[in-house]
């Protein structure tokens, strides 16, 4: 397997709270005020409790890390191998600027082990000997995918996390999603094929557009953030409200300055078509329209960047549910369910929620998944299919209720999936009977995330299941309780 390589130092500031207090002030001030406009930071905890500050500089780019230890020690680590040489160098002039504002003294590479950049630009600042490291390793990814590839083998789909997004901060809602590719290499900037591949190992310079960041310069990180909102943040139809026509706006005017500077970039000129037309739709005036309708004109095939053109996957606790990636998703005010609709076609409306046991109420944590779904489902009424276990090893069970409302049929779909010690509870309201079979395959497809089969090139962060008991979780039905009323129908109008 490719190792991920980049950059982890560490240092010192002064002692106690006052100075952990000063250096956050410091490094905050620095990254807000004197740094890309894009760039951005988050406090929050790392796995023993300590307090870490996560630095974006690029929205297309996992944040990097500085851990706050005790005494006064600091330890910054970011993950660069899949950004380019450009958002290395940026790190690297962050580090500079750090030492200068909050006054961190940084130990030497050589007083601590596994510490230093590995590509050794800390040392040498040869921006060419960076670009050749980068080729390398890009050049033995490609030859691990291509000895590894069967072309006799059937493609398997793969489900990975956006790597840029890992932290979950980067998602200003709070959910967290899986998306589906049947490649073996998996970028920031999309999927590639073999026969990619086969052109790099050729031809390394091919491959320069793998990374959003190949240099340091403003073009090319305002091209990689487009991309990169375009594969894992639009949903691939007319915006339905002015957040939705911003977040277009923000993809449209990245790529308008990224011409700017470099016009002869290998643009995306149908997917910049396409998101034009749906701003178009809604009286939004764009730039470069006429220019973006030639260049696009010129292209062969169909639109195909963009993940959320097929089926996603949303992720609470341990579970995962696999729905069209145009729906709609929200958290509800309950703040631990999660609520996801149609836009367009057939009324449909989804909310999943993940209980978790516990031994004081009765519920003895690693229950039996037959036992768990007896007992989150007691107060269930309605037509109920057997309980059953199947071959995925999850078990499962399906209350269907018909409501009527005037004219119009609807089914109210309670589902139960459960493994042994946890349990997912999905609720799902359609209209027409036509629509349960269309129920039957997502309920299917609710699984754990762990029997998933998941890319190999980036890890997946998860959340702890929400800490609802079988008492507590009867007063949350009632945020599961679907209904024509409870959702207002077909109301998904134009608010702009």
């Amino acid at each position: 397997m490719v190792y991920e390589f980049g950059i982890r130092l560490r240092g010192s500031i002064g002692d106690g709270r006052d100075g952990i207090e000063q250096f956050v002030e410091q490094a905050q001030s620095l990254v807000l005020n004197r740094l890309a406009p894009e760039s951005s930071c988050f406090l929050a905890t790392n796995e023993l409790g300590h307090i870490r500050l996560l630095i974006s500089l690029n929205k297309a780019v996992p944040p990097l890390s500085v851990d706050l230890l005790p005494n006064g020690q600091v330890r910054l680590t970011a993950k660069t191998a899949f950004a380019g040489p450009g958002y290395h160098k940026q790190v690297i002039e962050l580090i500079k600027k750090l030492k200068i504002e909050t006054r961190i003294v940084w130990n030497s590479v050589e007083a601590c082990e596994q510490t230093g950049d590995d590509t050794g630009y800390f040392q040498h600042q040869d921006t060419q000997r960076l670009e050749l490291y980068y080729l390398g390793w890009l050049q033995t990814l490609c030859r691990e995918a291509s000895e590894n590839c069967n072309p006799d083998a059937v493609p398997e789909t793969k489900w990975f996390a956006n790597p840029a997004n890992l932290s979950d901060l980067s998602n200003a809602s709070g959910l967290r999603f899986l998306y589906q590719s049947e490649s073996n290499i998996i970028g920031l900037t999309g999927p590639r094929n073999i026969e990619w591949a086969v052109r790099v190992l050729i031809d390394p310079q091919s491959g320069l557009d793998f990374f959003p960041c190949w240099s340091d310069f403003y073009a090319d990180m305002r091209f990689g953030s487009a991309v990169n909102k375009m594969l894992f943040e639009t949903s691939w139809r007319i915006p339905i409200d002015r957040n939705e026509v911003n977040e277009l706006l923000t993809i449209s005017a990245l790529l308008e300055d990224a011409f700017g500077v470099d016009p002869k970039r290998n643009f995306p000129w149908q997917e910049w078509r396409e998101i034009n037309d749906y701003l178009i739709q809604q009286g939004v005036t764009v730039a470069c329209r006429e220019l973006v309708e030639e260049r696009a004109g010129l292209a062969c095939g169909k639109p195909t960047l963009g993940y959320r053109r097929e089926n996603i996957r949303v992720l609470s606790g341990k579970w995962s549910l696999e729905l069209p990636g145009h729906f709609v998703f929200r958290f509800l005010d309950s703040g631990s369910i999660i609520e996801s609709r149609s836009v367009t076609g057939p009324l449909r409306t989804a909310r999943f929620v993940t209980p978790k046991t516990y031994c004081r109420y009765g519920v003895v944590t690693g229950q039996k998944a037959e036992e768990l779904i007896e007992l989150f489902s007691q107060s269930c009424t309605g037509s109920s299919e057997s309980t059953s276990r199947n071959s995925d090893g999850v078990c499962r069970k399906v209350i269907v209720n018909r409501l009527l409302s005037g004219r119009n049929d609807f089914y109210q779909v309670s589902v139960f999936a459960a493994i042994d010690g946890s349990i997912a509870v999905l609720s799902i309201l359609v209209e027409g009977l036509e629509q349960l079979s269309w129920v039957r395959k997502v309920a299917k497809a609710l699984l754990p995330i762990d029997k998933l089969p998941t890319s190999v090139n980036h890890e997946m962060t998860l959340e702890n299941e929400l800490e609802f008991a079988p008492r507590e979780f009867l007063e949350t039905q009632r945020y599961l309780t679907l209904s024509p009323a409870s959702i207002n129908m077909h109301n998904f109008s134009t608010v702009i």
